[in-house]
């Protein structure tokens, strides 16, 4: 397992494997569906998660890869690119963020929601 001395957070242990599923989440939304699939075994990778994201700790602990920006920085092409690349590889791509979340810096998020839709492989829960 993990744990985590900023957040006092303890995780089991990861799944191993190539990831099954990518979670678009962030702003403390993934973290359910991260244990969910740990529970469950399944490998996942998530994104885009800024250093500093509620959500960080607990993919860093649980996730196969994680998709990840420095803190209070913009989202870069490198960032955006991988994030795809997650979508296209992973059988599907689970939202957590709901649209409010989905503006201003994180506006590309919304653009990496539309991406998986557009494929077919977009979900809203597991």
């Amino acid at each position: 397992g993990d744990f985590d001395f900023h957040s006092g957070g303890l995780e089991l242990e990861k799944p191993t494997g190539e990831p099954k599923v990518f979670v678009l989440g962030g702003n403390g939304t993934g973290t359910h569906v991260f244990r969910q699939l740990q529970r469950q075994g399944i490998p996942f990778a998530a994104g885009v998660l800024w250093t500093n994201d509620l959500d960080y700790p607990v993919a860093r602990a649980l996730a196969m890869d994680i998709v990840a920006q420095k803190a209070f920085s913009p989202l870069t092409e490198e960032c955006l690119a991988c994030a795809k690349h997650w979508i296209d590889t992973t059988e599907y791509t689970v939202c957590t963020l709901s649209p409010a979340e989905m503006s201003d810096q994180a506006e590309p998020l919304r653009e990496l929601r539309d991406y998986a839709e557009r494929q077919g492989k977009l979900r809203y829960g597991l």
